[in-house]
């Protein structure tokens, strides 16, 4: 079963995601027709717009979902577990 994780900056939500294969969603409404592109190990929707250009640049160092957390947390955000 997979484990979803909230991103905060501060108090603001900036990301949520679960530690399994699926698609990136972000918030900029996609072109038609669009078709969000498969990622290898996180399944993920952006909340915040002003963060999602880093959140990208992290998330592409990373080569797993521990990485990509410990990638967070370097960078100042705080990473929580979600329940339910």
């Amino acid at each position: 079963m997979a484990t979803s994780y909230e991103v905060l900056r501060g108090e603001i939500k900036v990301l949520a995601f679960d530690d399994r294969p699926g698609v990136l969603v972000s918030t900029a409404p996609p072109t038609p027709g669009f078709v969000p592109p498969q990622h290898p190990f996180l399944n993920g929707r952006a909340l915040d717009a002003q963060f999602e250009h880093e959140l990208a640049a992290l998330l592409g160092q990373a080569h797993s979902v521990a990485e990509f957390i410990e990638l967070l947390r370097q960078g100042g955000y705080e990473v929580r577990e979600r329940q339910g």
